[in-house]
């Protein structure tokens, strides 16, 4: 059985085209609906409805003295070759990755190169690499055991979370608003060379001594998909390549909210929020919405797999043709959030001329009781 690799690669088409007609089911599976017939067969294998991908039935391999950890999938469908079966499973694969955002241990960092193996094409059977920062223990039993304990943990935070928002009767955009709000606060930190940096577990469950949860634009990405999947917020993840992220790998999320018949397809990027001054400037943006002269769209471009950016290190995977999605259009507009003119607002807006006035205020009758003196 020939063992055929490949790194993780998808493209996801994204341009500064807006939507036409948005519905409130969009993006309901909406990956998943990308299939063939035959690559929904094989996610269906992959993926139990209920809990995710399968990670019951981990295995694992020693070579030397190097033990790997995998999901194995043996599917019914047949391929021609195993070129074949492999382009089919890493489609599913990458499907897999972007519908759901618990399944991120199968795509941390050492992952990200020969995360699939075929090892059989009629039927097709096929490994799925478990990233090795997520893999707890000396035995298989510890290991499945622990991987377990940490998806269980990530959902229960996640629920305490936003049980802890309040969020009782607010629109969906004002459930984004307060998701937003915490993720630009204390709490949550970029970093780049943190401990499950990628994933909704870092972004949930591991902290540095001071509580704060260090993370990637994946793991951003992540916890934003996952809210909206609870709050039943329509949501999809999507990762490319950007125009402002230091090595130009980025993940954000598209949205659609609405009511009645009327719809919007919005852009989050939750991680530039984050780093950056303007907190809302990439909350519910739409397709022309800018920032510093460039639009949202232009800004987050879906890579390709055979893209220069990938350097001669990986030249013996561009031979591969790149595993396409389409993209979801936005909206022209961005969310057009309602003013707030509340007191808390107006004394924050007003605070630097509040302080001054004050302070020439005390400066005047200082003087004023220093001229009484020489009086």
């Amino acid at each position: 059985m020939a063992a055929i690799f490949l790194a993780s690669a998808f493209a996801v088409v994204i341009t500064d085209e807006s939507s036409e007609a948005v519905a409130a089911g969009d993006l309901d599976n909406y990956y998943y609906n990308q299939l063939s017939a035959d690559e929904k067969s094989i996610f269906d294998t992959m993926m139990d409805p209920t809990t995710g991908i399968k990670t019951d039935s981990i295995l694992s391999e020693t070579v030397g003295t190097v033990t790997t950890y995998y999901v194995p999938v043996a599917t019914a469908v047949n391929f021609g070759d195993a070129e074949q079966a492999l382009s089919a499973a890493c489609r599913v694969y990458e499907a897999v990755k972007l519908q759901d955002p618990f399944a991120w241990f199968t795509w941390g960092n050492d992952a990200a190169i020969q995360s699939v193996t075929v090892t059989a094409s009629a039927p097709a059977e096929f490994k799925i690499k478990i990233s090795g920062e997520y893999c707890k223990g000396n035995s298989l039993p510890e290991v499945k055991t622990g991987l377990q304990t940490m998806v269980d943990q990530s959902k229960a935070k996640l629920t305490e979370l936003i049980a802890s928002f309040d969020l009782g009767s607010k629109s969906d955009a004002e459930k984004l608003d307060k998701l937003n709000d915490y993720i630009c606060g204390k709490s949550i930190e970029y970093d780049a060379e943190a401990e499950y940096s990628s994933s909704i577990y870092g972004a949930l469950v591991a902290a540095d001594d001071k509580g704060v949860h260090r993370i990637l634009c994946e793991g951003y990405s992540s916890l934003v998909q996952a809210f909206c999947i609870q709050e039943h917020i329509p949501c999809i993840s999507v990762f490319g390549m950007s125009a402002q992220s230091e090595n130009d790998y980025h993940a954000w999320n598209v949205v659609v909210i609405g009511s009645g018949t009327v719809y919007s397809a919005y852009g989050i990027d939750a991680t530039w929020n984050d780093t950056g001054s303007d907190k809302r400037a990439f909350l519910l943006a739409g397709a022309l919405s800018e920032d510093a002269g460039i639009t949202f769209t232009m800004s987050h471009q879906a890579f390709r797999f055979d893209s220069d950016w990938y350097g001669s290190d990986y030249s013996a995977y561009k031979t591969v043709a790149p595993y396409t999605f389409m993209g979801y259009a936005l909206s022209d507009e961005g969310y057009e959030w309602p003013a707030d003119n509340s007191i808390v607002t107006t004394i924050v807006e007003y605070a630097p001329w509040i302080v001054v006035a004050v302070i020439c205020a005390l400066l005047a009758f200082v003087l004023f009781n220093m001229g009484k003196r020489g009086d």
